[in-house]
């Protein structure tokens, strides 16, 4: 265990409807050493966030798609900071230059809203938010 790698205590809750972006961030993710899982919707991922905090084995983070069916990005965030006030919520979307929108999320409670696909940007922020909990 010497050499493991100082970030796997880390665990992140992978959330978008497109199966191929859900793989894409969890490569990405699970390369720098973090663990993930993934949930295809808002309503699954909230389930999933839930169940966990129950069982002890809570999330440190979560990613979502902002645009998904049955639960949107901006619901599972309300959700989740209504149970966990200081939890980290990172946005992505199609839509992040779009001001009032991001602004709007923001002030919601997640704690960065990126363009989807920027992956450098995520791991940035994981790095630097994840050092700080």
């Amino acid at each position: 265990m010497e050499n493991e790698n100082p970030n796997s205590k880390y665990r992140i809750l992978v959330v978008d409807d497109q199966l191929s972006m859900r793989l894409v961030y969890q490569d990405i993710i699970q390369f720098e050493g973090y663990r993930t899982e993934m949930a295809e919707d808002g309503k699954e991922g909230l389930e999933k966030y839930m169940a966990a905090e129950r069982g002890g084995d809570w999330f440190d983070a979560v990613v979502t798609d902002l645009r998904m069916p049955n639960m949107d990005g901006e619901g599972l965030l309300q959700n989740i900071i209504k149970y966990d006030p200081a939890a980290l919520v990172y946005i992505t979307t199609a839509d992040a230059d779009k001001q009032p929108l991001v602004e709007q999320l923001l002030k919601l409670g997640a704690k960065q809203v990126l363009l989807k696909g920027k992956f450098g940007e995520l791991i940035s922020g994981l790095r630097h938010d994840l050092k700080e909990v």
